[in-house]
């Protein structure tokens, strides 16, 4: 029984008592064994300064009808990761195997890179938010900025200040029709 079902009875004696039903049912061998060892582990959040209002949200969590959605919630989480990583595979092999950043458009690059920043910096601010989320995050962000100095064509080196390459003629290109492109669309 939680905080939550407990429910005031009032002082007034006219009234009648309430209805106390209390209903046993058996369980089984592993159930037993199971509830014995979260017992077990109350004893020893206890032990490490838990108070009682946090060891019933531990409790309340690990209920059988949560056990559900908490499991589903897991297999989801492990799905999302699984497919986020393998996304961040293909995009680095992509960026990485390419010499030339002909017919990508560099402000939708540098603008996807300053939105994931802001986005990471906001749930990094949050208190709220899952460390696999700040990971996955944060892993697309790095690969954003990663991306967008491929994309400035950056040399970096240890001994000298980052250096601009030369472009060819087709990213020259593809900025121009980048650039027009999106006078276009600042019009509209």
């Amino acid at each position: 029984l939680f905080r939550q079902h407990y429910s005031v009875l009032s002082n007034d004696t006219s009234k009648p008592d309430p209805p106390l039903t209390i209903e046993l049912l058996p369980t089984s061998l592993g159930s037993f064994r199971i509830l014995s060892h979260v017992h077990g582990m109350v004893g020893k959040l206890k032990q490490f300064g838990f108070s009682e209002e946090d060891l019933e949200e531990v409790l309340y969590m690990l209920a059988p009808e949560r056990l559900f959605r908490m499991l589903l919630t897991w297999v989801i989480s492990m799905l999302h990761m699984l497919f986020s990583f393998l996304a961040f595979k293909n995009e680095v092999g992509f960026w990485s195997g390419r010499e030339t950043v002909a017919g990508l458009s560099q402000s939708a690059i540098i603008g996807n890179a300053i939105c994931s920043i802001i986005i990471f910096l906001f749930l990094l601010d949050s208190d709220h938010t899952s460390r696999v989320v700040l990971v996955t995050v944060g892993t697309s962000t790095l690969i954003d900025m990663w991306k967008v100095s491929k994309v400035l064509k950056v040399q970096w080196s240890w001994t000298a200040m980052p250096r601009l390459k030369e472009s060819t003629k087709k990213e020259t290109q593809t900025r121009e029709f980048d650039v027009q492109g999106i006078r276009y669309l600042s019009i509209a």
